[in-house]
């Protein structure tokens, strides 16, 4: 008797091996070696698992297509970017272009990408407190650096920039920018700079506002995930909009409107990788449950990163915000029930704490050796740090919400609210301060690629072992 795959199973294969494809020729590999060991490990499980009833030729045959798909595509594309890219590397020029992104703050730095007009997009690196907006229109005149890896856009650091004109972006997307900015900007006349801050930030997303201190001790504590977790700010959203509209329109407008609701967050964040993950997964729960089918975390997973990376294949390996972000929900996905099997208890803990550290080392243990790599180390005491922001983020973000709308409405009642809420985000930021203070390192070599191997191969097995407990 054969046994055929389902069509969710084979679509998840193609989309896997689309996936594998593009990984495949952006590590330079070889494609016939990584094809056959490939075919050797699925039939080897093929023989130990379901040897008497199934044998999965035409698929793995199709997956194998899939694969060298996803490698040529790759190939296709860095030869059309390369093409994009004529450029006048280290040579002084001038040229104008518009602010395409938000700008944001580092250390030295206002960054910021800008679309000169038929030409690649630039990486500008402006002087501090610079004070340009998305959809400005600026001449600039410096020098441009040619990006070390391919992806990765060329820069301009430093350079002389001139405010042409303004509102030369997209119209909607920059009211919706300033439309965050200024909820922002009403929770520091209630709050003070750090708590106003941090509260745009954990609603948001976003780090706007927010002191130089208080971003170097959420990056020492490990707890800068917490403005990142976009995929809850868009289930809140949802959520909130669903139970205020459900007494108004029937329930296929209510779908609509949150689809759109869903699209206008990923344009106010900036569509960047992690806000776009997590609105493509929001939107196929919503479809899922709209049309009364069940939603399967593994194939919206799957889909979801072969979309974005058909639209750009280079964030596979160079945009570190696409991968943790999808190592997270991986994490989610398959580590979060095997947890607590291992773990055993009984119940949740109060305020959920079981629950919260549960979910926390799922979401953090496949992240471990990507953020060691990036920031020399991984601090073991982001876990505690994590669990303890977790416990307080879904009232922050609710308190968000509500004081955002008391802004609007009567300035004393949102005074009145912002008392109650300064006091969950002083805990938040006691807990970064504390934290930050207390920095303890994992001390595991993870820029041996081995070790890497070794790491990921103890989490495999680890969700096995815990899996087929159940069974």
């Amino acid at each position: 008797m054969f046994q055929k795959l389902s069509i969710g199973d084979l679509a998840f294969g193609i989309a896997t091996a689309f996936i594998a494809g593009i990984l495949v020729a952006s590590m330079r590999w070889n494609i016939v070696f990584v094809i056959v060991t490939i075919a050797a490990v699925a039939a080897a499980f093929v023989a130990i698992h379901f040897l008497k009833n199934i044998f999965l030729w035409r698929e793995i045959g199709i997956f194998v297509t899939a694969l060298c798909v996803g490698a040529f595509y790759y190939h296709l594309y860095l030869g059309w970017d390369a093409a994009a890219m004529r450029l006048p590397f280290e040579k002084e020029i001038s040229f104008p272009a518009v602010v395409s992104s938000e700008p944001t703050e580092s250390a030295k730095y206002e960054i910021f990408t800008a679309d000169p007009w038929r030409s690649h997009k630039l990486m500008i690196l402006a002087a501090p407190e610079s004070g340009f907006h998305y959809g400005d229109l600026i001449k600039v005149r410096g020098f441009i650096g040619e990006p070390d890896t391919a992806g990765e856009n060329p820069f301009v650091a430093s350079p002389h920039i001139t405010l042409i004109a303004e509102h030369r972006g997209f119209w909607l997307r920059e009211l919706l920018i300033d439309f965050k900015l200024a909820i922002i900007k009403k929770f520091g006349v209630f709050l003070s700079q750090d708590q106003a801050a941090l509260l745009g930030g954990v609603t948001l997303g976003g780090a706007a506002g927010m002191s130089a201190e208080l971003k170097s001790d959420m990056a020492a504590s490990g707890t800068s995930y917490v403005l990142s977790m976009y995929g809850y700010k868009i289930t809140a959203i949802t959520a909130l909009a669903a139970i205020a509209l459900k007494n108004f329109f029937s329930r296929r407008i209510t779908f609509f409107i949150c689809l759109a609701l869903i699209a206008l967050f990923v344009l106010m964040s900036g569509v960047v990788a992690s806000v776009v993950r997590a609105g493509i997964m929001a939107a196929l729960a919503l479809t899922a449950k709209e049309i009364g089918r069940p939603f399967d975390m593994r194939n919206a997973l799957a889909f979801t990163a072969a979309i974005m990376l058909a639209l750009n294949p280079f964030l596979l390996t160079g945009d570190i915000g696409f991968q943790l972000s999808f190592l997270s929900i991986m994490g989610i996905a398959y580590l979060t029930d095997p947890i607590k099997r291992w773990w055993r208890y009984q119940d949740p803990g109060f305020l959920n704490w079981k629950e919260g550290t549960a979910t926390t080392l799922a979401v953090l243990a496949p992240m471990v050796p990507l953020v060691a790599n990036a920031d020399g180390s991984f601090p073991l005491t982001a876990i505690p740090s994590n669990v303890l922001m977790f416990l307080a983020t879904p009232f922050t973000v609710l308190f968000g919400f509500i004081l955002a709308v008391l802004g609007a409405v009567s300035s004393s009642a949102a005074f009145c609210a912002a008392k109650i809420g300064a006091i969950i985000l002083q805990y938040q930021i006691f807990v970064i301060k504390l934290f930050s203070a207390v920095v303890i390192p994992l001390p595991v070599p993870f820029s041996i690629p081995a070790v890497v191997a070794v790491y990921y191969a103890g989490l495999a097995i680890f969700i096995f072992y815990y899996d087929d407990e159940e069974n």
